[in-house]
């Protein structure tokens, strides 16, 4: 059995893909689409100097899982450290959660202005927002 995961616009784009697919392949193919809330607008105001975190998760596909397996939360620090810390005790209060849950979403950090401005991973490392240059955090 092969699995596949793909970023999809929508239920046409999706379609067209596996369609494209299908046309190649020896055997049936099944596709899905996982509806997953997209956490996009901030909780709250958040002030000059300080940093939202975004903390969330996705079902993981390789372990049959179609949805979120906790609820989302928000945390205001001042620092990125304190983003790290905050993302870490995350992840250790909700020991179910694996790599594979820790979606596009999970551990961005957001600017008062609204704007995305670094996102940890699964692992603790901090990312510029583009995913190109690995930030330093102590």
């Amino acid at each position: 059995m092969l699995k596949f995961t793909a970023n999809v616009r929508s239920q046409a784009d999706l379609e067209r893909r596996c369609e494209k697919i299908a046309t190649r392949a020896e055997h049936t193919i099944g596709c899905e689409l996982w509806d997953f809330a997209e956490l996009v607008e901030l909780p709250t105001v958040i002030p000059l100097g300080y940093y939202a975190v975004q903390l969330c998760t996705v079902g993981n596909p390789d372990r049959g899982q179609c949805g979120p397996l906790t609820e989302p939360e928000w945390k205001i620090v001042e620092t990125m450290s304190e983003a790290k810390a905050a993302v870490h005790e995350y992840l250790q209060r909700h020991d179910e959660i694996g790599g594979g849950n820790w979606g596009p979403e999970s551990g961005r950090v957001w600017d008062h202005q609204g704007e995305i401005v670094a996102r940890f991973t699964y692992n603790l490392s901090c990312w510029s927002p583009d995913g190109v240059r690995r930030i330093q955090v102590r």
